[in-house]
Order: structure tokens, then C-alpha cells, then sequence
């Protein structure tokens, strides 16, 4: 990258299919995991520009996926969440009804937690018909949609689930607490939870429920590993549903919010909330942000 300007020859390509979660390890940014739709997960290294097959469990059209959900042995939401060590880049996290763990890079894979949603099969049932039934992976729920190590300490990782749960675990998977928020929408969606990159057992979630006609924001924090929650929402707007919530590394309690309608930030931990308001940002989902050198990106 010349003179910090990203032009197209800075970009490379790490997976085909629809293309879902691309995630370099934070201890060696030229190993990258990335996954297309329903886990089919790859492991790049952007010094050889070699990529390996790293998926633990083989399905799809034509194979498991021409059973109903509810009859299969995992399951993988079409957007599988990826998390990796922040020390170790060989140990990677890939997300379905459990989690899973590699220590050697993708190549072998254990199971490190029970199903860790509500596994309701009502709703594992097969969609569509009746010439074709609709089983892409697209419509796969009961799955975990999110997951985040905690910076300090490998071990506390938070998952949180399509189904509206929250799980923890304390001793690298040994074993999980439902820490789900009392009031929390039911069936609502965590599609992200910031871990404090300065506070290990405090993190911050969201419920997205407009898939269920509730478009509030659901926002929460705890600083107990999930014993006790507060809303911190009072501000951000009724009618978009809060995505993402992230604490800025560079300064504690600068928070940041990815919203259906756009970026909010509060300097208080969450007591006030003001629109992230510039000259050429559009009004637009913001479904993930992050903080690195110094900026803040956006997707």
C-alpha cells in the first residue's frame, strides 16, 4: 500500500462463495480464516498465497443438508461466526449449534461446548416446496451467530446465539453459563458482543428483533460475566435496532454503536448517546465496526 491510499491492487481474495467473515490473527496478521455461507471455512496465508480447507463437519446441498435441521448433527448459521486466539494463531473458534475449536490450524477440530442454543426443533424443520425445498443453509436457525475472546484471558469467551441466548464460559470451554439478560426480546438475534479490551469480564451486547416487528434498541453491559446486565440504550434511536457495540481500546468507556440507521457514539459508557454525523456517511445498516491503528472501520 503506497502513500496510505488502498487502491485496487491492494486487494486479494481469501474465499469464494457469498463470502462471510474474513478474520486475520491477531498474532499474525498473514494467517486469515475465512468462511462462505454455512462454515465452509478456509485458512489463508497471504506469505505462500496458499489456502487449506478447514471446515470440521462436511454438509450442504447434496449432503446433510438434504436432511431436515432437526435431524442433523450441527448445525451452521449461513453467516458462521469465525474468533481466533488473540496469542496463538493456530487456535481458531468456528461457530454452529456448538462451538468449535482447532488448535493446529483447521485441521483437526474438537466440539468445546454443548448445543449452546435453544435447539427448539419446531423451528429446525425444512422450508420451501413444494417442487423444491429451500435448504441453501439460509434458513438454519437454532445456531451461534457470535463470538468473542476476551483479550486478557483466552479462556472467557462470550457466544451469542440467532435464538437470542447468551453463553460464557470462564475456563477455555470446561463449562458454560447462560448469562442471557433478564427482559431481553426472545428469539431476538446477538450478532456481535464486544469483549472490554480494558476490563476482563465486562462486555457489551445487542438484540436485534426487527425480524419479530420490534425495531427498539436492545443494549446491555455487564462487569460480572454476565450476573447482572444494565441497559445502557437510553438515547439511541426507537425505530433501529442496535447491531453492534464496541468500546474503543484507546480510551475507556468511548463507545460506539452500529445501528440500522448509522453510527452512534457515547463518551460515558453508554449514559448518552449522540448520531456519528459526517458530510459523506451515508444512512445505512452498520451490521459490525472495529477499531484498528487509530480508525474506525466500518462494515
Amino acid at each position: 500500500m503506497a502513500d496510505n491510499v488502498i487502491s485496487a491492487y491492494d486487494w486479494y481474495t481469501v474465499v469464494g462463495g457469498d463470502g462471510e467473515y474474513a478474520v486475520p490473527a491477531p498474532s499474525d496478521a498473514d494467517v486469515i480464516y475465512s468462511n462462505a455461507e454455512d462454515g465452509a471455512t478456509m485458512r489463508f496465508d497471504r506469505r505462500t498465497k496458499l489456502s487449506r480447507f478447514a471446515m470440521p463437519y462436511l454438509h450442504g446441498p447434496g449432503a446433510v443438508n438434504d436432511l431436515e435441521t432437526r435431524n442433523q448433527k450441527y448445525r451452521f448459521n449461513w453467516t458462521a461466526p469465525i474468533a481466533v486466539d488473540p496469542n496463538d494463531a493456530k487456535t481458531v473458534y468456528l461457530g454452529a449449534n456448538v462451538l468449535f475449536k482447532s488448535t493446529d490450524g483447521g485441521l483437526d477440530w474438537t466440539v468445546d461446548s454443548p448445543d449452546l442454543t435453544r435447539n427448539d426443533k419446531s423451528k429446525q424443520l425444512n422450508s420451501g416446496g413444494p417442487v423444491n425445498k429451500d435448504i441453501s443453509g439460509a434458513e438454519t436457525y437454532d445456531t451461534i451467530q457470535s463470538i468473542a475472546i476476551a483479550p486478557q484471558n483466552p479462556n472467557v469467551i462470550w457466544v451469542g446465539t440467532d435464538d437470542g441466548l447468551v453463553q460464557v464460559t470462564r475456563d477455555g470451554g470446561k463449562t458454560w453459563h447462560d448469562v442471557t439478560p433478564g427482559g431481553a426480546p426472545k428469539w431476538a438475534r446477538v450478532y456481535q458482543i464486544g469483549a472490554s479490551p480494558f476490563t476482563l469480564g465486562t462486555a457489551y451486547l445487542s438484540f436485534d428483533a426487527h425480524m419479530l416487528a420490534d425495531n427498539k434498541p436492545y443494549v446491555y453491559k455487564t462487569t460480572d460475566y454476565g450476573a447482572h446486565w444494565r441497559r445502557i440504550d437510553s438515547g439511541l434511536p426507537d425505530n433501529a435496532s442496535t447491531l453492534v457495540v464496541r468500546e474503543d481500546p484507546r480510551q475507556r468507556g468511548f463507545l460506539t454503536a452500529g445501528t440500522m440507521t448509522g453510527v452512534w457514539i457515547s463518551h460515558d459508557d453508554g449514559a448518552h448517546w449522540n448520531k456519528l454525523v459526517t458530510h459523506d456517511f451515508p444512512t445505512t445498516p452498520v451490521w459490525d465496526l472495529n477499531y484498528a491503528q487509530g480508525d474506525l472501520v466500518l462494515g
